[in-house]
């Protein structure tokens, strides 16, 4: 048996508390130079799909991990992790955080915000860990987002990515769903996203279907 940290569907933290969460506004420090990203193909603002808390690398602080990508995926890459479609931007936590403004176009924020919290599950695979878990607390699936830690599910074949700064393997994060409400999904090809980070305080976001 393999031991799983779930990520389960929660009421949405406010948006000023550093947490996991999907939708709304993304938390940066207050001195930060974060600039919301354009995607390279289309020059348009990219969606901002949500933040994912985690320990830093040498686990002496805590990084929020934003997460962007094209909402376009009918003429943009959104689903490569090195075309410039989607942007993974990691901010350390601190004691001065605040909201990034969005920009004014057209899809740049989800219509829904949600939280995350973190259960723990085992099974024989993710999938078993799942049910195990939907059986044990008498709910449904679709409240599962995904699972942290770990190493990845790969629907296709393995695409760890490398830093560009170090050359070497990312850190797994995440694997991630659609979401909990099936009219309002994030949209990876009805597949799952994968987040990695680096302790050269990079990071890489990619989906497959």
């Amino acid at each position: 048996m393999t031991e799983y940290k779930l990520l389960v569907s929660d009421d949405a933290p406010a948006e000023s508390v550093a947490a996991h969460r999907f939708g709304g506004r993304p938390l940066v420090a207050r001195d930060s130079k974060v600039v919301w990203p354009n995607c390279k193909e289309c020059k348009l603002p990219m969606l901002f799909i949500g933040q994912m808390m985690v320990p830093a690398h040498d686990a002496s602080s805590q990084n929020l991990i934003l997460i962007f990508k094209c909402d376009r995926e009918s003429i943009c890459s959104s689903w490569m992790p090195d075309k410039g479609c989607n942007q993974v931007i990691v901010v350390p936590v601190g004691p001065t955080m605040t909201l990034m403004e969005s920009p004014s176009a057209d899809g740049c924020l989800h219509s829904i915000t949600y939280g995350a919290m973190v259960a723990d599950s085992s099974g024989e695979d993710i999938y078993d860990a799942m049910k195990n878990y939907v059986e044990k607390t008498n709910s449904t699936f679709d409240k599962i987002l995904g699972y942290i830690y770990g190493e990845p599910d790969w629907i296709q074949n393995d695409e760890t990515p490398n830093c560009k700064k170090c050359k070497k393997p990312m850190r797994f994060v995440a694997t991630l769903n659609e979401g909990p409400d099936p009219m309002q999904t994030f949209n990876f090809g009805t597949g799952e996203a994968y987040l990695f980070d680096c302790a050269c305080g990079g990071g890489k976001f990619l989906w497959q279907c």
